[in-house]
């Protein structure tokens, strides 16, 4: 009895410690949960630019995010963070694997609710086979992307990067942009020509916006769902 009790105990804490992800179906995510997968998780990572420091002294050489400790090199907030009032740190820019499983069944649920396992459309999103790795770059960009979107498409496509130690780096084959009062987003395609796997340990995603280069590390080994790498 006692050990069957320990076990229980075990198996009890081994699941209230497990990812939600992990531990429940996507139809069962709190808003919360929800909004964790689309901006912090394996598949989603928050950025945290600094401000142009203009001072003297100042090169106006290319500013590059911390490649995963989610801090800005020189100081700053935590990504995803509040920033303090006086540390001229521009609001927050989220980059997410929108072709990966557990970001579409997020989307479905925020966009369809209770009806995300009913709704014909939400099947088709889940579905899909993807042909393309898809990053969705979200966030205030409109203030920081300037001329017009074709030659803002051609810079993205020339400047981002799909990278991990031993493979061809991978450029977009396309990009999507949406700059507009309700929406800020921009959608990388990636073609799936390198298929990465685990053994691959990371995948780095590189893209620059003026003089801003973001980067993030992505641990590969993290975005097992389900017992397959979802990118």
């Amino acid at each position: 009895m006692k050990k069957f009790a320990a076990a229980f105990f075990i198996f009890a804490f081994c699941l209230a410690a497990a990812d939600f992800w992990q531990a429940k179906p996507y139809t069962e995510w709190s808003d919360k949960e929800l909004r964790k997968m689309i901006t912090n998780s394996p598949w989603a990572k928050s950025f945290s630019p600094p401000a142009p420091a203009g001072g003297p002294g100042d090169s106006g050489a290319s500013t590059p995010l911390s490649e995963g400790g989610g801090r800005v090199r020189g100081g700053g907030a935590p990504a995803g963070g509040p920033a303090p009032a006086d540390a001229g740190v521009a609001p927050t820019i989220y980059a997410r694997w929108q072709s990966a499983l557990p970001v579409k069944q997020a989307v479905a649920r925020l966009k369809y609710g209770a009806e995300a396992s009913t709704s014909p459309d939400a099947k088709q999103l889940l579905n899909r086979v993807e042909t393309n790795y898809e990053i969705v770059v979200s966030g205030p960009l409109k203030s920081m992307l300037g001329g017009d979107t074709d030659t803002l498409k051609v810079s993205l496509m020339e400047s981002s990067l799909l990278t991990s130690k031993g493979t061809v780096p991978v450029k977009p084959s396309d990009v999507q942009i949406a700059l507009s009062k309700d929406s800020n987003d921009m959608v990388l395609h990636f073609p799936r020509t390198t298929p990465f796997t685990v053994d691959d340990k990371e995948v780095e995603f590189e893209t620059k916006f003026g003089d801003l280069v973001l980067k993030y590390k992505f641990r590969l080994k993290d975005m097992v769902f389900n017992g397959k790498l979802e990118m």
